[in-house]
Formats: C-alpha cells, sequence, structure tokens
C-alpha cells in the first residue's frame, strides 16, 4: 500500500469532504491510496449501504449483532475513555489546559486521547456491528480531513490508522492551533467524542438485546437498575 506523507498537501483527495458525523463524507475513489487494513473494512461497512432504507432497518432491528460479551463490553470501555478524554479538551473544564503554562498538562491530556483512540480504532475493526462500523468510519473520516492540521500540533495518522503523538512539537505549537484542534464545539476532539458516543451507545444497545431486556414491542422489559444495570455499564 502506498501510504501518505503529510509533508505534501493532499488536500485534493478530500474535496467532496464535509466534517459531519453522519452524513455523507468521502468517495471510495478517493482513498484509493490510503484504503487497507482497518481503514478498508470500516470504509466497505459504511459505504456498502448509505440509503435510508438500510439505516431505518439496523436502527429497528431487534436482534444483537455478532459481537459477542466480550466484545461488546471492550467496545463500551474504550469508547467511553475516549469520550471521557476527548471531553477533558475541549470542555469548559479544559480551558485551562491551554494556558502556556500548562502545556505539559496539555501534552498529558493529548497523550491519553491518542491512547484512547487507538484502542477504540481497534475495538471498533474487531465489531460486526455495521451501526459501530460506520460510526468508526466517521471517526476515520475526520480524522484524515483534518490531518493536516493535526501534524501541525505533532499529531500524525499512521498506515493502521492510528494516531501518534510528537510531544516536542505539540509543546511548540502555537495556541490557536492548538486550540482549533482541542477546544470547543465542533473541534477535532469534539468531533472524537460524538463519534465515541454513538459507538458508546450501540454497543450499550447491543448488550440489551443479548440480556433479552427488549420487549416484544422494542420496549425494554426490565428497568436498567441494581446488578442488571452495572452489568452493561
Amino acid at each position: 500500500m502506498m501510504g501518505i506523507s503529510f509533508q505534501n498537501d493532499y488536500s485534493f483527495l478530500f474535496g467532496n469532504a464535509t466534517n459531519t458525523t453522519t452524513g455523507n463524507t468521502f468517495s471510495l475513489s478517493d482513498y484509493a491510496m490510503i484504503k487497507s487494513g482497518t481503514y478498508k473494512k470500516l470504509m466497505k461497512a459504511y459505504y456498502a449501504n448509505t440509503d435510508n432504507s438500510f439505516v431505518n432497518s439496523v436502527a429497528g432491528s431487534k436482534v444483537a449483532s455478532k459481537d459477542d460479551t466480550v466484545q461488546i463490553k471492550k467496545l463500551q470501555e474504550t469508547s467511553s475513555a475516549l469520550s471521557d478524554s476527548a471531553k477533558a479538551l475541549y470542555s469548559e473544564k479544559g480551558k485551562k489546559l491551554f494556558d502556556e503554562e500548562n502545556r505539559d498538562d496539555l501534552v498529558k491530556a493529548v497523550s491519553t486521547l491518542v491512547k484512547d483512540y487507538n484502542s477504540m480504532v481497534d475495538a471498533a475493526n474487531s465489531s460486526d456491528n455495521d451501526k459501530i462500523l460506520r460510526a468508526g468510519s466517521s471517526m476515520l473520516n475526520n480524522t484524515v480531513a483534518n490531518y493536516k492540521l493535526l501534524s501541525s500540533v505533532g499529531i500524525s495518522i499512521g498506515s493502521d490508522n492510528k494516531l501518534s503523538l510528537d510531544e516536542d512539537t505539540l509543546k511548540k505549537a502555537g495556541a490557536s492551533a492548538v486550540k482549533s484542534v482541542f477546544s470547543g464545539v465542533g473541534s477535532f476532539a469534539y468531533k472524537v467524542d460524538t463519534s465515541a458516543s454513538y459507538i458508546n451507545s450501540y454497543a450499550k444497545d447491543d448488550a440489551l438485546k443479548a440480556s433479552g431486556l427488549y420487549g416484544a414491542s422494542g420496549s425494554y422489559s426490565a428497568y436498567l437498575q441494581g446488578s442488571t444495570y452495572n452489568s452493561f455499564t
């Protein structure tokens, strides 16, 4: 496979890109150069069916996915961790991280985000749930679309679609670039949290379906409390 050199401008690949989480993103032909491994599997699931009838049929399904309970739990844990590490950066509480005197704390927070992101990529790639694969694909699309901005703060994308962080580059990055990537609604961190939240919701839904808590009408047949709730969280 031919990899991407982030020293060059590949913006022409993303001419049809949008930054939405669940909307149409990039064509498969645009990704001919970077499609392999994890990304290939996620992209295949994402583009296989994009019409509303498919979306509605998946949303209305009462059948558990093929993911086993171990995989479902892993999806819940990794998505929850990624959501937390993303929120730690873009939320109101994270604003102090962008003060120059707190750059070391920012590096730690971004390192955690990168670690959790990579764990989420592994977990999503192992899933057989179409909705989780689509959400994972959307997350990867957003990452690739923002590769140039990410590289300016020391984050690069490997051929395995995982992230790596150059801490020295992050420490030296300008405040405006850092805030663009990590701070506030609409930032890269915010969109990562959105994708992780979708995946977490779908994984919890799978856990409930596998447990038989769905009634015939699709509603829950038991309350989520006590040991029942704890077994899924």
